[in-house]
């Protein structure tokens, strides 16, 4: 894409880029002229550093993971009522004696080892609709801060 029409050439963007390589170059010159006549102190200020302070993010605390994985159930996929097709972590097809989980909120299901891996990564909620893995009122009691 170009400029609108109107523009003339002389705000073209590859002029305009010259001009600022040309004055970089010319910024640089004039820095070597008054450093080597020792006069560089006029040209920039001290400037003080920016201090740069990191606030850590309050977290609330998660379930821990094995605590989590008791309250999943294990289902073999021919033991499901309505069985989905294929797992949306791997996208693997089901098979008749798959492990698979079964989330309580929101009835999604994966396979086992799949949603265990994704719980391995600090997730609580599920890979396909991110309702929370475990309702807020199922939560276990031993819980760990996340870091």
């Amino acid at each position: 894409m170009g400029f609108p029409l109107g523009y003339s050439d002389v705000f073209a963007p590859g002029i305009f880029l010259h001009l600022l390589y040309f004055l970089g170059h010319l910024r640089t010159l004039v820095l070597l002229l008054f450093d080597s006549a020792g006069l560089s102190d006029f040209l920039e200020p001290d400037v003080a550093p920016v201090e740069i302070r990191i606030v850590p993010q309050k977290t609330k605390p998660k379930p821990a993971r094995d605590s989590v994985r008791d309250l999943l159930p294990v289902i073999l996929y021919e033991e499901l009522a309505d069985p989905p097709e294929c797992c949306a972590v791997c996208l693997h097809e089901f098979e008749g004696g798959d492990e698979t989980r079964l989330l309580s909120g929101c009835r999604h299901v994966f396979h086992r080892p799949c949603l265990d891996s994704w719980m391995d990564c600090d997730q609580d909620t599920c890979p396909l609709c991110r309702a929370r893995v475990v309702p807020n009122g199922l939560e276990p009691p031993e819980t760990f801060p996340c870091w």
